[in-house]
């Protein structure tokens, strides 16, 4: 479930934006506070609104935006700020005209949720894909280290993989022990 933390300090459009999200059954925090970099970790949404006071606004929110720490939504009346559109080429900051709050706050937030699930798709198939060449490194290593001994490559290459068996570990573990390169078995 998403979480989002709204900073607002207009109390009746807190009420609109409660009720959307409510609609939309994503948790949420209303602010109207100063709030600290450290915060955001407990939320995967920041909504700032115009009426909210915090000085040095643009680059707080440039900054977020280029670490990459949260997704941001501005909302405001009217045509966006200068420094609001220069933003809005960025994949992780939307502007909502406040005037049209209703339809376009839950599409913006639907949009960064599956924005954020694709990301993380990607990452973990990122994450997955180089342990694959990692391993497949590691094999190329291990048997030229094994063929340099006098082994085939194919003996080699059964040899590690009856070693993995013999271990109960994966190719790579056996191959970092062949290798000396396993400061312990994992």
């Amino acid at each position: 479930m998403s979480k989002a933390l709204i900073c607002i300090e207009d109390g009746l459009l807190s009420i609109r934006l409660s009720r959307i999200l409510q609609e939309l059954s994503i948790a949420f925090d209303i602010v109207k506070t100063p709030i600290k970099r450290e915060d955001l970790s407990r939320y995967d949404i920041l909504a700032i609104h115009s009426s909210y006071k915090l000085t040095g606004l643009y680059p707080f929110i440039e900054n977020l935006l280029i670490q990459r720490l949260i997704p941001v939504v501005f909302i405001s009346l009217g045509a966006p700020s200068s420094w609001a559109h220069r933003l809005g080429e960025n994949p992780m900051f939307t502007y909502v005209d406040e005037s049209k709050i209703d339809v376009l706050l839950p599409f913006a937030i639907s949009n960064i949720i599956k924005q954020a699930k694709l990301t993380e798709t990607v990452i973990q198939e990122n994450k997955k894909m180089k342990a694959q060449l990692e391993t497949q490194h590691l094999m190329k290593e291990a048997k030229v280290r094994l063929m340099s001994e006098g082994m085939s490559e194919d003996e080699a290459h059964a040899f590690i993989l009856k070693k993995a068996m013999d271990e109960k570990s994966t190719k790579r573990v056996a191959c970092l022990n062949i290798l000396g390169k396993n400061k312990k078995s994992s």
